[in-house]
This record gives structure tokens, C-alpha cells and sequence, in this order.
């Protein structure tokens, strides 16, 4: 399974993707209301580094754990595909070793 859609099936894209769009309603709002209540403008520079540090939590909370009309679960691990051939990776690096050794 690539890394790619090890992303799609722990559904950390609609995650980070929803987060943001979360964190960039919230700023706008706050960027609006701050001014009205005369507060410090480093409300709204804390609310924005609050927002970017906790991006990183969210994707690996994202990625071990997964919401279910049971509640938070932690997100199942494949079974490991039986041995076989190697991986694409392998073979393409093995393959590039031996051409350049063999050019040498």
C-alpha cells in the first residue's frame, strides 16, 4: 500500500483540510471582533500560533485514531502483505546500484 493511500483510507486529508478551513474562519472572525473590543492585537498573532502548533497534533491524531458512531477508536493496522516480491522502491534502487557498479 503506497503512503499515499495510507493518507486516504486514515482520513487525514479531510482532517488537515477541515482544520484549516476551521482555523481560517475563526481568524477572520476574530480579525473582525478584535478591533470592535479595543483588545491588543496579539490576541489575534496568539490565535494564529496556537492554530499553526496545533496543525501537527491534529495530523498524527488524525492519523492514529478515527472517529466512529462509537466513538474515537484507534485507527486499525493493515495486515502486512505476505513476502513476495519487493517493493517498486527496492527493486528501482537495486537496479540503479547495480548499473552503476557495473559502469564503474
Amino acid at each position: 500500500m503506497t503512503f499515499w493511500n495510507e493518507i486516504q483510507r486514515r482520513n487525514v486529508f479531510k482532517v488537515s483540510v477541515a482544520y484549516l478551513a476551521l482555523a481560517w474562519l475563526v481568524v477572520q472572525i476574530a480579525d473582525t471582533v478584535v478591533p470592535v473590543f479595543d483588545a491588543s492585537p496579539l490576541i489575534l498573532r496568539g490565535l494564529i500560533v496556537a492554530f499553526a502548533l496545533g496543525f501537527p497534533i491534529v495530523v498524527v491524531c488524525a492519523w492514529v485514531y478515527d472517529l466512529t458512531p462509537k466513538g474515537i477508536i484507534r485507527t486499525p493496522d493493515l495486515p502486512s502483505e505476505p513476502p513476495g516480491m519487493p517493493p517498486p522502491v527496492v527493486y528501482w534502487i537495486l537496479r540503479l546500484s547495480a548499473s552503476f557498479l557495473s559502469h564503474w
